[in-house]
This record gives C-alpha cells, sequence and structure tokens, in this order.
C-alpha cells in the first residue's frame, strides 16, 4: 500500500502547532540546570583523571534528557 500523494508523510518534520498555543517553557527549565550541572562535573572529572565519575556524570545527564 503506497502513501496518498495528496498528502507524503514527512517523518522529520516539526509538529505544526498553532500560534495560540502555551509555550510555557517554566517547567522544563531544571532539564537546563542539571544538565549543565552534570556536564561541569564531567568535566572536572575527566581533568583530574577520574573517568568512572565522568562516566556517571553523563549517565546522569543523559538521564535527564
Amino acid at each position: 500500500m503506497s502513501p496518498s500523494p495528496a498528502s507524503p508523510v514527512q517523518p522529520w518534520a516539526p509538529a505544526q502547532v498553532p500560534a495560540s498555543a502555551n509555550r510555557d517553557m517554566g517547567p522544563l527549565a531544571w532539564i537546563a540546570e542539571d544538565v549543565g550541572r552534570c556536564l561541569d562535573a564531567a568535566l572536572k572529572a575527566l581533568a583530574s583523571g577520574q573517568a568512572s565519575v565522568a562516566a556517571a556524570a553523563l549517565h546522569q545527564a543523559a538521564g535527564a534528557l
């Protein structure tokens, strides 16, 4: 079954959000802070030769995302 030529589907296309949609990003602000804190910790751990501590910090940042 082939897709309809009148409405091609592009899975990579961004979702269409109405201009009137509420875009309150406040509840997500903690993510940027947590990821930044984790990346700083990972960088400091790598600089001091603590690879396992750096890996744990990167894992925590990935978990926040």
